[in-house]
């Protein structure tokens, strides 16, 4: 008789997915995945690797079905109760047994799955109550079980999602995915946009849970190096198909596209800034204090950053990062100590204040978020977007135009991207118009919170490559906040390490 351990749990054969485009007559299906074949054994651990747009993330969410506009061929078996099922086959009813039941997944970002309005506890009893059969005492039992287990504590259970940092959240999500004891994990960029103490010490829980329950897992990331430490076998994808799989393939890869991958990931870690001479300051924080929900964030924080300079802050999730820009650009409340921009204090002043004083404030002063999506309005064609700033801030709207166009040609897009809208562009091309908008001002210091953490290890280096070249085109300083430090280390002439605070 067969080891279980060598019978597959998850079979995907002749996997295709496709989406209806175009219009009247001239509709017609897309395929985005193509014939993508694997297998998972039990409580084996499975990555799927590939840059944006590869496929990987969408291979994933067809196996539960996640994609309701898609079409998908092809045959998903998996093994339970003794039972072999094709999941493409099953009722929308009987498919829903099996989500969050026998196959949990955690997604990249918490704050997308959790109910902003719900305390944690109450919304992991509800996946309790929706996935087990386990009431009253029984299940508040396992709440404090999965609560401890995950490392957050169940005397947090009446804390709200905005109470908790990234890592955090992160934990609750995978609470809400061990529920029932799956037999599959799904973990999809579990890890992407948490810093690197705290990336780890998710991948530790992710085994831990694994061992405990006996789970097969399968990682979706970018990341080559994270799935060769985690995976018995990688799946690298590209334009929707299987580039290449096995074991060890780092090491032994005759692949070309691998080879490149491989290559780019360690670009980051072979380029590193130089230090420069800096005579005068052009930002200056003095004793910067800063509280939220009675608890002190910053503590006397001290920095200063000279013209033309990088100066790059790294710290854990929690430690007030984010913080210190929110402050800077005068959006925080519950602010003590002294900010000077230029010579002029920005400290105890409103922005309408701080704009009345300084009239080139938020010219000489631009930021660019770490989520372009949501930094971005949907509803704004791409040069409408760059322009606003521009029209704001005095220019007419011919000089406005003209600007944006050339700030369009600088971050490598096509003056005919003008005309689109978000949406239609991928994350990278999102996070160009980003940093688009924020140079057209032609600022003389740009704030980045982390700039490339959502970003696969292509786009990240095309990205990194970009600042610098506008950082040498237009002499501007950074101030880069990443929990990145091969990042830090490629782009900052200098590097302030925080800690969080216990205050």
């Amino acid at each position: 008789m067969a080891n279980k351990k060598d019978e597959f749990l998850l079979r995907v054969s002749g996997l295709n997915v496709a989406f209806l485009e175009g219009a009247g007559n001239r509709k017609m299906y897309r395929k985005s995945v193509e014939n993508v074949n694997f297998e998972i054994k039990h409580g084996e651990t499975a990555a799927i690797v590939g840059q944006s747009g590869s496929g990987k993330t969408l291979t994933a969410l067809s196996i539960l079905r996640l994609k309701d506009n898609a079409k998908i061929t092809g045959r998903i078996l998996f093994r339970t109760g003794g039972k072999t099922i094709d999941l493409l086959r099953l009722k929308n009813a009987d498919l829903q047994k099996i989500r969050g039941g026998k196959i949990g997944m955690i997604f990249q970002e918490p704050m997308m799955g959790l109910n902003p309005l719900m305390t944690i506890g109450n919304q992991i009893l509800e996946s309790i109550f929706l996935h087990t059969d386990l009431r009253g005492i029984d299940a508040e039992n396992k709440l404090r079980e999965l609560m401890d287990f995950v490392g957050v504590g169940s005397a947090r259970k009446n804390d709200y999602p905005f109470n908790l940092s990234g890592g955090q959240r992160q934990r609750v999500m995978i609470a809400f995915a061990i529920v029932a004891s799956p037999d599959l994990l799904i973990a999809d960029e579990a890890t992407t946009a948490l810093d690197s103490d705290t990336q780890d010490e998710i991948l530790k829980l992710i085994k831990s849970a694994q061992e405990k329950y006996g789970m097969a897992v399968l990682f979706i990331t970018h990341d080559l190096r994270l799935a060769d430490a985690v995976a018995d076998k990688i799946i690298v994808m590209r334009n929707g198909k299987i580039e290449q799989a096995g074991k060890n393939i780092l090491k032994k890869t005759s692949n070309e596209y691998v080879k490149n991958l491989i290559k780019i990931s360690e670009f980051l870690n072979v380029k590193k800034a130089q230090k420069i001479s800096v005579k005068k300051d052009l930002l200056r924080v003095e004793n910067l204090s800063v509280q939220k929900n009675g608890k002190r964030i910053l503590c006397d924080f001290d920095l200063a950053i000279g013209p033309g300079e990088t100066l790059g802050i790294v710290g854990p999730s929690g430690c007030g990062k984010t913080m210190l820009l929110k402050s800077i650009l005068g959006i925080e409340q519950n602010i003590f100590g002294k900010i000077i921009f230029d010579g002029k204090v920005l400290q105890d002043k409103t922005r309408a204040e701080n704009r009345k004083k300084i009239p080139n404030i938020f010219c000489d002063l631009q930021v660019v978020f770490q989520d372009p999506f949501s930094s971005l309005s949907p509803k704004m064609r791409v040069g409408d977007t760059i322009t606003e700033g521009l029209l704001a801030n005095g220019f007419d709207k011919i000089s406005a135009y003209k600007i944006a166009l050339q700030s369009i040609v600088d971050v490598g897009l096509n003056p005919s991207d003008m005309d689109k809208f978000p949406f239609e562009f991928s994350g990278g091309q999102r996070q160009r118009i980003a940093i688009a908008r924020a140079i057209a001002v032609r600022p003389k210091l740009l704030l980045l919170d982390e700039p490339t953490s959502a970003l696969d290890v292509v786009i990240q280096s095309e990205i990194v490559g970009l600042l610098l070249k506008l950082k040498r085109e237009y002499n501007m300083a950074f101030l880069l906040v990443s929990h990145d430090k091969r990042l830090i280390d490629c782009i900052c002439n200098r590097v302030i390490e925080m800690e969080v605070s216990n205050e």
